[in-house]
């Protein structure tokens, strides 16, 4: 029969038995039955599943499986029990969120199962006491009257209740002038406590009107957010004007309004935007300019829907004879162009005709620059005959200082970039160029994606004036090859076997812990020198963190048999090793080893040791990440998750990122994004995970 309270009635549970949908745990219940404890219910899903979790957070509803503290949590191929669990030492004075979590196989994600939320009470102290006047002496010698409190007494919110019925019914005596017992049930050093029985009845009310009055606090305006109810923060959001979604994380909310002013007040800045993705999506956040200084991208790939004949096309002059348009013939196709449909047409009538960009009026209509800086510009272009490109450098008051320039051979059948290299002048303080045509008679050409930047050669074209935003993932596996793919002779690929073989063994999706194979790890009947080694090795600067963890899924072949992980972390001016001893059974275990390093290492370098003769192992999912204890496996090939390979082209040396919930937080981001940035303003978002290392999630113009 399902409980008779309030809590399920109000979640929805009808009286009697139900039949609870599959994968499934609701009703989810947690009760605020003490201070700092709760005591949570659910109902055990039914459906095939092999893992069960319940999370905890006190800041929101947890995203994923790691986004809290895991307070419950089943063997691989267990079920649940359904037992009650008590959860304790919570923070007083704020909610507590619980997310259930099952995984239905091996390789797939973790989807939740059903949630609660309860409000841990603050325990109230107040303080009671006679108020006299003393004569106090201030630091400057003057005395003066005080009144303060004199036997100061501190009162719990209980005790206080319990004061107001009379003392024969709440002392242990039942005597009128005894004092009020509020003792509870429990062992001393000394021996059993006694204690007033209706105390204890009481103390259920006392709980309550804690509940109430911390409920109160909460719904007064708090600047950090961070214990906010749920209820406040959909209304401070519609308050503030920050955009609503339904589905977006409490924790998000919370930090949207929290910033709220502070995101307001650098709207339309680098800082502004910063700190609205960072709230937004939860991951860390580098945002840089492109480096294309063109003065709008309308004049670098002509994307003016809106153009009609004769109007004018940004800075784009030309010269006598010479016509100008915004063409539909198809530009080039560029990863990085906003623009697949516009270019600039230039029809030319006869000899030494030209077009230019901002040489009749530097000032305004110029490319700013820094002199004795190195620049180039780029762009594509087709047409009948050759060009001479030139850069004219001019002062702070639009005077010429000099030229420099490069020729330029067209094709007339297909798009092809060309460039002119040159170092600033000094006393350059602005920019243009002109590209003059060699045909002397009728001649057409179309130009299309220039970028003129600080640096040589040209670099992959961006638009200009745009904005790159990049998102970093919430972990990183630094092992390369972690599933241990192997190569054509069938040696597992950025693995180092040292004194033993190693050879792929395939499995089902039950038997290894996170992918189709494994590799079997056989070692010789006498080891001629040292012992066996398996190694991975990480070069390169890690993020930020002093602690890693490297953790492997590992299983015995011939009985128990110990291995030791070791863990270097190299950097300078000195090397750190940690080590640990892992006995290997029948059974699949994940055994692990951490380091804390005192200075961010540069290389990283993760060794399963063996001495055992003729021992046969089975390894799988080895990880390499920041913090002090292993986190739940992941690799590039779970995309389902949010998992990426750094680079997708060579997943066997690559190592890879995680992104919590990322489909639905781009989807918010690509909803927003455009509101807190410059009218005209090109912007990328990218996160790891393509050939060249970053994958543009999104992009377009505000």
């Amino acid at each position: 029969m399902a409980l008779y309270n309030s809590f399920k009635y109000n979640d929805g549970t009808l009286y009697g038995d139900g039949s609870p949908l599959d994968y499934s745990a609701s009703p989810v219940v947690a009760t605020a039955i003490n201070y700092g404890q709760v005591s949570l219910s659910y109902s055990v899903p039914t459906g095939g599943y092999i893992k069960f979790r319940i999370v905890r957070n006190q800041d929101g509803y947890p995203e994923t499986s790691e986004d809290g503290k895991i307070i419950y949590e089943t063997d691989l191929g267990e079920y649940p029990t359904g037992s009650t669990i008590l959860d304790t030492n919570l923070v007083l004075g704020r909610f507590v969120y619980y997310r259930v979590w099952i995984q239905r196989t091996a390789n797939s994600y973790w989807e939740p199962a059903g949630d609660a939320i309860t409000l841990m009470p603050l325990k109230h102290t107040l303080t009671s006491g006679n108020n006299v006047v003393k004569s106090v002496t201030g630091s400057n010698g003057v005395t003066y009257d005080s009144p303060i409190a004199d036997d100061v007494e501190f009162s719990t919110t209980h005790k206080r209740f319990m004061s107001y019925f009379p003392a024969v019914l709440t002392s242990m005596s039942l005597s009128p002038l005894d004092e009020i017992n509020t003792n509870y049930s429990y062992i001393e050093p000394t021996g059993y406590q006694e204690n007033s029985l209706i105390s204890r009845f009481f103390e259920g009310f006392s709980f309550s009107i804690d509940e109430f009055l911390t409920f109160a606090k909460i719904i007064v305006p708090d600047v950090s957010g961070a214990n906010s109810s749920p209820s406040i923060i959909g209304l401070k959001s519609f308050e503030l004007g920050i955009k609503p979604y339904n589905e977006l994380a409490i924790k998000a909310q919370k930090r949207l309004v929290r910033d709220a002013v502070a995101i307001y007040s650098k709207k339309g800045t680098i800082d502004g935007l910063t700190l609205f993705v960072k709230d937004l999506t939860g991951y860390k956040t580098q945002i840089t300019e492109t480096t294309n200084l063109m003065l709008s991208y309308e004049e670098s790939t002509f994307k003016i829907e809106s153009w009609d004949s004769g109007d004018p096309i940004g800075s784009w002059i030309a010269g006598d004879g010479v016509t100008l348009e915004v063409s539909t013939n198809t530009p080039p196709s560029l990863t990085n162009s906003l623009d697949t449909v516009y270019s600039l047409k230039a029809v030319a009538t006869g000899a030494s005709q030209y077009i230019a960009y901002g040489i009749n009026k530097p000032i305004t209509d110029a490319i700013p620059v820094i002199q004795n800086s190195n620049y180039s510009l780029s762009f594509y272009c087709k047409g009948p005959s050759n060009l001479t490109m030139t850069i004219t450098w001019h002062d702070r008051l639009g005077n010429s200082i000099s030229t420099s320039s490069n020729s330029a051979t067209v094709s007339s059948s297909a798009f092809q970039r060309h460039q002119v290299q040159a170092n600033s002048p000094t006393g350059s303080v602005y920019a243009s160029f002109k590209l003059e045509f060699a045909s002397t008679g009728s001649a057409t050409y179309y130009f299309d994606s220039f970028q003129f930047e600080p640096a040589i050669p040209a670099t992959e074209y961006y638009e200009p004036r745009g904005v790159l935003v990049s998102l970093l993932p919430d972990k990183i596996n630094f092992i390369k090859n972690p599933s241990f793919e192997v190569d054509s002779a069938g040696v597992p690929i950025s693995w180092t076997f040292t004194n033993l073989t190693a050879v792929k063994v395939e499995s089902s999706l039950d038997e290894a812990p996170g992918s189709e194979h494994m590799v079997k790890i056989t070692t010789p009947g006498s080891f001629p020198s040292g012992q066996g080694v398996i190694s991975s090795t990480y070069t390169g600067t890690a993020p930020t963190s002093n602690f890693y963890t490297f953790s492997v899924y590992a299983r015995s072949l011939t009985g128990d048999q110990v291995v030791t992980l070791e863990l270097n972390a190299n950097s300078v001016p000195s090397n750190v090793f940690s080590y640990a001893e892992a006995t290997l059974t029948s059974e699949w275990q994940r055994i692990s080893v951490s380091i804390y390093s005192p200075n961010i290492p540069g290389q990283l370098v993760a060794k399963i040791k063996t001495l055992v003769p003729n021992a046969v192992f089975y390894l799988d999912s080895a990880q390499l990440e920041e913090g002090s204890s292993a986190t739940d496996y992941f690799d590039g090939d779970r995309t389902y998750d949010g998992s990426v390979w750094f680079d997708t082209a060579n997943p066997g040396a690559s190592i890879s990122g995680h992104y919590s919930n990322r489909d639905q937080r781009i989807a918010h981001l690509m909803d927003s994004i455009k509101e807190y940035l410059p009218v005209g303003t090109p912007y990328y978002v990218t996160f790891y995970g393509s050939d060249t290392y970053t994958e543009v999630a999104l992009s377009g113009i505000a």
